[in-house]
Formats: structure tokens, C-alpha cells, sequence
């Protein structure tokens, strides 16, 4: 006697158990066998699709997303993965079109309304982006990444007040959000509240003490309270854990490492050779 559904429905489990506990290749490898054994099961080349997914194996990803929409072409859960496939890989109009059908099959689908939010944030449409983080806060209230990603195109826009109270609410709804509070910090140093900013970045650190992007943000915070040492203990670590971290926009150059930059050791960890021009330490 062959292996039968039940042998199936038992790899099945084992994945989202491996899935469950962050081991995605095993993971992988559980729902492989359930097919092997049932190539036709929807939820199983689904789930292998997300495992894929978070290990930024997109293209294998959108094989098993397609397969399970054969199996299943009105299920709105695999078009909202598969936009995040194509978010990942930077395909944000492709992205879009996926979260429209989910959302044309499921109009009360929070998660797809955050993921197209995302993907019009990453085109640079705040605007339209704010609209879609609304839609998904007005379904799910106590939707923390929504709260979070609103908060990001709201400081994208200039909005500091609306930014900070986006990123209250993510934090009273997630105290150990790490990046809400490191966001946070990057608005008050650029509103002048060098004091509040630097409670965030301890915070976010305390929670999270391998961000580099953290430490950057508190190395430009140190640069503008002109304190080079401090600055070059956070942007040392910042290129120990992540080289290719980089100012999120033009801001840090304009009010935060600019001065710390004459500095031959902030030059070289950033990869400088002279200083710019017209400015003094």
C-alpha cells in the first residue's frame, strides 16, 4: 500500500510546524513530500510558496503560487502573497494589480489593503499609500503595521506630527517594536528634540541590538549633538553589522552626519576620501 492522504496531511503539518519555528527549508522540504504524494492540495503549494517567499526565493514563489491558483483561481490569499513576491523583487505595478484582485475577491482584506499601501509607498505615492494604511487600520483597529507603515508616508510627506502619532499607536499596540521606535527617533532629531530622540534610539537598541540602521540613525543623532567619538563608536558598529546601510534620504546629509564628515574616521567608514567642501569641525 502507497502513501495516502493522511501520509500527505501529515507533511503538511510537519511544514507549517518547521514554517511555525523560522526553519523554512525544512519546511520546504515537508511540503515537497505532501506533493509528491497529492499534487493536488491548494494550501500545500501555498504555504510552499510563503516559505519560498520569506527566503526571498521569489521565483519559486510565483511557480507555486501559479499552481495553486490553477488548483484555485478565486482564492484571494495567494494574489496577496504573490504581490508580495513581486514587492520583494521590486515589480511594484505587478504588486498592485495581485493585491486589486485580492481585494476585488475580498473587499474586507486588511492585509492586502497594508501590502498595496506598501507597494504605492514604494512607488513614491504617499499619498495614495495613506489611503489604502486607512482602509486597513478601519478593518482591523489594532493593526500595528499599518499603523507603522502610515507613519513612515506621513514622515515621507513632512507630516512630522501625524508620523509620531502613527508611531505612538504602533508602539502602544507593540512596546518591543524595535523599528517604530527608531523611526520615531529619526522625526524628533529632525524636529530639534535631540533629548526624545535619543530615548528612542536606546530603546530601539535595547530591543533590538543588531539593527544597523539604528545605530546609523543614532550616529547622526551623536553628529549633531557634536560628540565624534560617540559618533564613530555607533557608525563603526553600523558597518560591523551591515555595510551597505546608507542615509534614508537627503535629511542625513543635511542635519546629521554633515558634520561629523570632517572626521577622517567617519570618512573612511563611509567610504569618503575628503571632506566637502566650505565646512568646518
Amino acid at each position: 500500500m502507497g502513501p495516502t492522504i493522511e501520509d500527505a496531511e501529515g507533511h503538511f503539518l510537519k511544514g507549517n510546524a518547521h514554517y511555525g519555528a523560522g526553519n523554512h527549508d525544512q519546511a520546504i522540504q515537508e511540503y515537497t513530500r505532501a506533493l509528491e504524494i497529492r499534487p493536488d492540495l491548494t494550501e500545500v503549494y501555498y504555504n510552499r510558496g510563503i516559505a519560498y517567499n520569506s527566503g526571498g526565493q521569489y521565483d519559486r514563489a510565483f511557480q507555486d503560487y501559479n499552481k495553486a491558483l490553477a488548483l484555485r483561481p478565486d482564492e484571494p490569499g495567494v494574489y496577496n502573497n504573490r504581490g508580495n513576491a513581486y514587492t520583494g523583487k521590486g515589480e511594484h505595478v505587478q504588486a498592485i494589480q495581485d493585491f486589486d484582485k485580492a481585494i476585488a475577491l475580498r473587499p474586507d482584506y486588511p492585509e492586502a489593503y497594508n501590502n498595496r499601501g506598501n507597494a504605492y509607498y514604494n512607488k513614491e505615492n504617499y499619498d495614495r499609500a495613506i489611503r489604502d494604511f486607512d482602509k486597513a487600520i478601519g478593518l482591523r483597529p489594532d493593526y500595528t503595521n499599518a499603523y507603522y507603515n502610515r507613519g513612515l508616508a506621513y514622515d515621507r510627506k513632512g507630516n512630522q506630527d501625524r508620523a509620531i502619532k502613527d508611531y505612538d499607536q504602533a508602539i502602544g499596540l507593540e512596546p518591543d517594536f524595535a523599528e517604530a521606535y527608531s523611526n520615531r527617533g529619526n522625526v524628533y532629531r529632525r524636529k530639534g528634540d535631540l533629548a526624545q530622540a535619543m530615548k528612542d534610539y536606546d530603546k530601539a537598541i535595547n530591543i533590538k541590538p543588531n539593527n544597523a540602521n539604528t545605530y546609523f540613525n543614532r550616529a547622526c543623532l551623536h553628529s549633531l549633538r557634536r560628540d565624534i567619538e560617540q559618533t564613530v563608536t555607533d557608525l563603526t558598529k553600523s558597518r560591523e553589522l551591515d555595510p551597505s546601510v546608507k542615509p534614508d534620504s537627503k535629511d542625513e546629509d543635511e542635519q546629521g552626519l554633515a558634520w561629523a564628515r570632517q572626521d577622517p574616521r567617519v570618512r573612511a567608514l563611509l567610504g569618503m576620501d575628503k571632506p566637502p567642501k566650505g565646512t568646518e569641525p
